[in-house]
């Protein structure tokens, strides 16, 4: 019976409902009324210590006092979770909620019966802040095996970039290791999301050349150069990409760190490419211009080698402005141009 509760317990997430709620209201309650603090900071006061809500709680896991935050929460608004949160300990509580408020709703997802696994609600903080005070660290084997368990039960990953155009995501060690585990399950869905303020920056940026700019930055993505808080944990993770190596000139050799960087930069252009194509077709189904966004649109799926859709677009965009009378406007004409050199390519 214990073995069932410390599995039942490990594999809890938490309802967005709940996190949009309850759970926003007790940082305000703790931090002041709008207070947006980042997770380092709810750590330190929400999920260890005298005021925690696990204090009190036998944990479930090991038996001793003091629980994770997760297996202090009301039975309603818990169970198995159903997608893991890849994301940063430096992002804000409202970047956090609001992204995945937004991304259950814009998938009609129900959002008090999605469950998230989030490492900071959902491990227990008062043995790792134990572990710290005793001079030591949660060994990278125990993470390793709680991150690789979540994706394999939930098989659906989240990962969450903000802000969108120079996200901290990219430089964390831990955060490109996880989207490397979970595309090389077969059948694991990963889907990358931004907060509801960073969505419309990047739809501002489909009118300029930012978005090409970022595809182009993603490609500096290297893990053999990310960070990681604990040192021992980078080590370790490079090791496990690569047992061979042993200096960072090796690393920067290894074509196992190179394969890494490559699958990681193709889920983030892939999206990148896929999510300004879903927003220029939003906005020719609404009857507005594409204008500079079918250009821009276009460009990024030429940079991914997907001629007919880039085609396609700059079709589309030109009928929009055709249809607004704007032919032989500037950007009628560079529609025009780059059509015809998509065309004798």
């Amino acid at each position: 019976a214990f073995v069932e509760e410390v599995e039942e317990s490990i594999a809890l997430g938490i309802s967005v409902a709940f996190l949009a709620g309850a759970f926003v209201e007790e940082v305000e309650a703790t931090f002041g009324v709008g207070a947006d603090p980042n997770y380092n900071e709810v750590n330190t006061a929400m999920l260890f210590g005298p005021n925690a809500r696990g204090v009190g709680f036998r944990c479930p896991r090991d038996g001793l006092p003091g629980c994770s935050y997760v297996d202090a929460v009301d039975a309603q608004h818990i169970g198995q979770a159903t997608v893991m949160l890849s994301w940063c300990w430096r992002y804000s509580v409202r970047t956090v909620v609001s992204s995945l408020s937004r991304w259950c709703e814009r998938t009609g997802r129900d959002p008090g019966t999605t469950f998230v696994w989030q490492c900071a609600l959902c491990c227990n903080q008062f043995r790792v802040e134990e572990t710290k005070a005793r001079g030591e660290s949660e060994s990278f084997e125990t993470f390793q095996e709680v991150f690789e368990t979540r994706i394999l039960t939930t098989m659906h990953v989240l990962c969450l970039l903000d802000p969108w155009d120079d996200p901290i995501y990219v430089s964390r060690i831990w955060c490109i290791f996880e989207v490397w585990k979970a595309i090389s399950i077969p059948g694991c869905e990963v889907e990358v999301v931004l907060p509801e303020m960073e969505e419309q920056r990047f739809r501002d940026a489909l009118s300029s050349d930012g978005l090409l700019a970022m595809w182009k930055a993603f490609e500096t993505l290297r893990i053999q150069e990310a960070e990681a808080t604990v040192e021992a944990d980078r080590t370790n993770i490079l090791r496990l990409v690569d047992p061979d190596a042993q200096t960072a000139e090796d690393y920067d050799a290894s074509e196992r760190c190179a394969e890494v960087n490559r699958e990681v930069v193709c889920l983030l252009q892939r999206w990148c490419v896929e999510t300004a194509a879903a927003y220029a077709h939003e906005k020719v189904s609404a009857g507005r211009s594409l204008g500079h966004t079918g250009l821009f649109t276009a460009q990024l799926f030429m940079a991914a080698a997907d001629w007919e859709r880039a085609e396609a677009i700059l079709v589309e965009a030109r009928a929009t402005l055709e249809g607004a009378g704007a032919e032989g406007s500037y950007g009628h004409l560079a529609l025009l141009r780059h059509l015809a050199d998509l065309r004798n390519r």
